[in-house]
């Protein structure tokens, strides 16, 4: 007995998906925030208005934030950092989404939006079509 299976998996928003991609400019208070996609722009580049770097964090902005520059691990920012000597970043939040799996979701749709130079890899692989 011969089984072909495809299976297909799809992800419905809450709301619609061009939301994700209409961003503003956000205060300091939104570092307190958790469960965000965000950008980062380094305002010393030539320039300091195109996004950079996008992740992704549950916890809250801030601690991601410190985590890029004290953690032990890589991370494209503290690498920039130290290879220009540039110390200036702003932090965007350009979604907001509980939910791990969307989150990454909707991070691997800004990275390919965007196209930030400072992104080792492109988030998680979507076939889109």
């Amino acid at each position: 007995m011969e089984c072909n299976l495809k299976v297909c998996f799809a992800f419905k928003p809450d709301r619609n998906t061009a939301t994700y991609f209409n961003y503003k400019q956000k205060t300091e208070d939104n570092k307190k925030s958790s469960g965000v996609v965000y950008g980062v722009t380094c305002e010393q580049c030539p320039d300091p208005s195109k996004i950079q770097y996008i992740g992704e964090t549950s916890r809250r902005l801030r601690d991601r934030i410190n985590s890029h520059f004290t953690s032990q691990n890589p991370s494209s920012l503290k690498d920039h950092k130290k290879e220009t000597g540039h110390n200036s970043f702003k932090y965007l939040i350009l979604a907001k989404e509980d939910r791990a799996a969307e989150r990454k979701i909707i991070e691997s749709l800004l990275i390919n939006k965007f196209k930030p130079s400072l992104n080792k890899d492109q988030g998680i692989k979507l076939y889109v079509t």
